[in-house]
């Protein structure tokens, strides 16, 4: 009898027992954690202990805190192996085994466990050379069973293995470590090993191309006499290319590795077969964008690689002409690329090699200068878009130099018709700008028709260099352009007001790219002409492109919230009647409203609806002749969303059909002038969540009747 009385209260006690670790649990690890990590990281092993000590005696739940992760996903044993502390890894381990359920699963999770970045303990202790760790994992992993072929060949989210971190950080010894590891496979050590040499990153990267990009000689030097061991084909290895199709010929010439190029280029030289075809491959081997070492180097300005490759060129039979003009896929020289990068050493040597040519110097510098890749863009027009001053004055220099006109040079242009002027000026490039203008003033013939040309020289689309900087919102370069206007006698009022081909003007063009900055300066502009200012900001709103769209329908097409905002209240300001403004039509019959519907911009088509409330007349008469608007084909807002899909945008034009009390099935049902309804619009164009939700319309409407 006394046991059946103690029964329940021992069980009670058990429950709450469970419950009190459960709460405590809850309590201290969040706080217990950090401490935990840092003890791991930074601490001393007696710190670890007595924090260990700690855990078990307020109980919580040990295993959790073994496994417990930082911010970045790391473990404390994770933590312990990159910073080669053995002593906390082992002490980690034995507590692991200590545990009260199963310790070889809880060694394995500890082992295993990754971080943010897919890493194992195993990844980090490679990555920073811990040979220590890295041979205490290894024990390790064979305690707890683990495959360690699968170990040797495991990699990170990036897809690493920790014999490609080690290649990367020239971690010699780890890598030695675990070639010997490989050699000790109860299977097929040379099968492990040429896949422990040939595994590929996520990048198609091998740990050849790692060794080489960042220069590590003895990782490389160790990586060839291993190919060789396992007798891979060290042509293939040498031409070997990563997913986008760089060697690691290629990988050295662009960081300027000129020691690790020379080690390929001897071992080049040491083949058995056909060695000057073999360094011909190497030297002239083509990435994914049709760059060679030559490019590579060039791109980023790598002057010491450029110059071996320069004493290389004869010895692989490859003309000076033909390696400075050599083309990219994309058509660039490495001439090209280096005014791009505003490498002006580097065209610096390429313009001294071209005068050392043993045909003709002045010729081979003309070439050189006019090359032109895709788009029909020269070295001039790449300096000047991406505002590389001191190539863009090495390159006016030389242009004197060769003789070239420097007047057509100023208004040269590309395949689309921009000149370096206009590039400058759309990427906000002043001190470009200033430079070409200053460049323009000192012509011997007439200075202010060049000026002139220079401002006014427009592009494939209509567009000038005004146009260009209101495209991407370039406020400092538009500035500088609206100062320049008077000294070419252009009126404010023709500037505001030029068109591009298809009838954009700037304040168009910044309304269509939301760019509110400058269309106040535009609007600032206009107001400050000293005839009828107030009738120039109208004529600058309402101007009208070749398809009757103006700025407000831009910003509406584009979903340009801020810029619509803005134009609401310019509009305000020269007293513009709203009412027609929100229900203004472009060629084809859309308003702001249409637009907005068809492009499924919700947040533009509540702020329309918000500013019909607002009206002092009849909001509620207004707000339905913005509902039932219709375009030239008959359609409402209604049917453009069905016709593209924009499901939000129906949503919420379906709740405002209710709110103005319309007939919804007369909504349903409702046609264009073809006959199309939302339903058959949607079906047409195969958007099934419009048609399911036009259906769920239906039947709402059919319950409520």
């Amino acid at each position: 009898m006394d046991n059946i009385r103690k029964g329940p209260s021992r069980l009670l006690t058990e429950e709450m027992e469970l419950k009190l670790n459960e709460l405590t649990n809850k309590l201290f690890l969040p706080n217990i954690i950090p401490a935990w990590h840092l003890r791991a990281l930074e601490g001393s092993l007696e710190e670890l202990e007595k924090l260990w000590n700690w855990v078990k005696e307020v109980k919580l739940n040990t295993d959790e805190v073994l496994l417990s992760q930082s911010v970045d996903g790391h473990t404390a044993f994770q933590l312990a192996a990159l910073n080669n502390q053995v002593e906390k890894l082992l002490k980690m381990w034995i507590w692991a085994e200590e545990t009260q359920l199963n310790p070889k699963e809880l060694k394995k999770r500890l082992f295993l466990a990754k971080n943010h970045d897919g890493y194992i303990a195993w990844h980090l202790a490679s990555l920073e050379g811990s040979t220590e760790a890295l041979e205490t994992l290894w024990s390790l992993a064979k305690e707890v069973d683990l495959n360690t072929d699968e170990l040797l060949l495991a990699q990170t989210g990036d897809g690493y293995t920790a014999f490609q971190l080690s290649a990367r950080k020239n971690h010699v010894g780890t890598l030695l470590k675990m070639w010997v590891w490989a050699e000790e496979t109860q299977l097929d050590s040379k099968e492990l090993k040429n896949k422990l040499l040939l595994t590929k990153d996520n990048y198609g990267y091998i740990a050849w191309h790692r060794a080489a990009q960042f220069g590590n000689l003895e990782a490389l030097d160790a990586l060839w006499n291993w190919a060789k061991e396992v007798e891979l084909n060290t042509n293939e290895l040498l031409l070997s290319q990563s997913r986008d199709g760089h060697t690691a010929f290629q990988l050295a010439a662009q960081k300027n590795h000129v020691k690790a190029l020379l080690k390929m280029w001897v071992w080049a030289e040491g083949t058995q077969v056909n060695p000057k075809e073999l360094k011909k491959n190497l030297f002239l081997a083509k990435d994914k964008k049709g760059c060679t070492a030559w490019h590579r180097a060039s791109l980023e300005g790598s002057i010491a690689a450029l110059e071996t490759l320069w004493g290389w060129a004869n010895e692989v039979e490859l003309k000076a002409d033909e390696l400075l003009l050599a083309q990219s896929g994309d058509g660039n020289t490495a001439f090209q690329i280096a005014a791009e990068k505003n490498h002006v050493e580097t065209l610096l040597k390429m313009w001294e090699w071209a005068e050392k040519t043993q045909l003709n110097p002045k010729d081979l510098r003309k070439k050189l200068f006019l090359a032109k890749f895709s788009y029909g863009y020269m070295a001039w027009h790449a300096a000047a878009q991406f505002g590389s001053l001191e190539a863009l004055e090495a390159l006016w220099s030389w242009a004197k130099e060769v003789e070239l006109n420097t007047n057509e040079l100023l208004l040269s242009q590309t395949g689309d018709g921009y000149t370096a002027f206009q590039l400058a000026a759309r990427k906000n490039h002043v001190k470009a700008l200033l430079k070409m203008w200053v460049w323009a003033e000192e012509t011997q013939l007439n200075t202010k028709e060049l000026k002139k040309k220079l401002f006014l020289t427009k592009n494939n689309y209509g567009g000038f260099a005004w146009h260009m900087a209101s495209l991407e919102g370039s406020v400092a370069a538009l500035e500088t352009l609206w100062g320049w206007a008077k000294e070419v006698e252009l009126k404010a009022d023709e500037l505001l007001l030029a068109q591009s081909r298809d009838g954009l003007t700037a304040f168009q063009l910044a309304a269509q790219n939301n760019h509110v900055e400058t269309l106040l300066k535009l609007w600032e502009w206009a107001g400050d002409v000293l005839l009828r200012p107030k009738e120039l900001k109208k004529g600058l709103f309402l101007s009208k492109d070749k398809y009757g769209n103006f700025a407000w329908l831009e910003a509406a097409k584009y979903g340009n919230l801020e810029a619509l905002e803005a134009l609401w209240n310019l509009a305000k300001e020269v007293k513009l009647n709203t009412h027609e403004l929100l229900l203004s039509q472009n060629g084809h019959g859309f308003t702001a409203f249409h637009l907005a519907a068809v492009k499924n911009h919700v947040k533009i088509l509540l702020k329309m609806w918000v500013w019909a409330e607002e009206t002092q007349l009849n909001p509620e008469d207004l707000k339905n002749k913005l509902f039932l608007a219709k375009d030239i084909v008959g359609y409402i807002a209604w049917h453009r969303a069905a016709e593209f899909g924009s499901l939000e945008a129906l949503e919420i034009l379906w709740s405002w059909a209710k709110e103005l009390e319309l007939d919804t099935h007369e909504i349903l049902l409702s046609q264009t002038r073809d006959g199309y309804t939302a339903s058959l619009l949607a079906a047409q164009n195969n958007h099934v969540g419009i048609s399911e939700l036009l259906s769920a319309f239906g039947r709402m409407k059919a319950n409520d009747t």
